[in-house]
This record gives C-alpha cells, structure tokens and sequence, in this order.
C-alpha cells in the first residue's frame, strides 16, 4: 500500500513538536543516505532521495520516546513525503538533512 495522506499511517504520529532534542523539525527537507539491509526495499530503493518530514512516531501516551524506561522505543521513526506524494517511515539513523 502506497501511503500518500497522513490519514493512511496506522502508527501513532505526531506532526507537530518542538523538543530541540529531536534529530530533525517539521518541514526539515532530509535525505535518505544511510539505508541497511534489513532496511525495506522501499527504503533502499529511496537512497539519494530528499524529502520533507511530515511526522514522527510515538508512542500510545503521546511522547516520542515513551516514559517507561524498560519499554522506550529506541530509534525514531520520521515520516518522509517525497517529491511524488508518497510517505514512508524511516528511522532517524537512516536519514540525513
């Protein structure tokens, strides 16, 4: 499935934050550099590609990185449009701005 609305996304998002921890803003425009193997073909397939991020992944309560220490997610999701509408998640460390 091609996601091309923010509606589309199953995972709980954000698209709007202001942490100045976080790797990249709203709106940043990033490029997929750093793709792994395990990576979806997608993603390799997106390698060079720039895009604008539109989201972030959270979790259930709301917080990008969850409170329970024991239960924190460990990478970052951001949520990437492409020049051809299509949104796909990638892990902050796959990504560069």
């Amino acid at each position: 499935m091609k996601i091309t609305n923010l509606n589309q996304i199953r995972a709980s998002i954000k698209t709007n934050w202001s942490n100045p921890n976080m790797k990249f803003k709203p709106g940043d425009v990033v490029q997929v550099s750093y793709p792994k193997s395990y990576d979806s073909a997608p993603i390799r397939l997106r390698k060079g590609w720039s895009g604008k991020v539109v989201a972030v992944s959270c979790s259930s309560d709301g917080t990008i990185r969850g409170r329970d220490i024991h239960n924190a997610r460990q990478f970052t999701r951001y949520f990437v449009q492409f020049a051809d509408d299509r949104i796909i998640g990638i892990h902050s460390h796959t990504l560069t701005n």
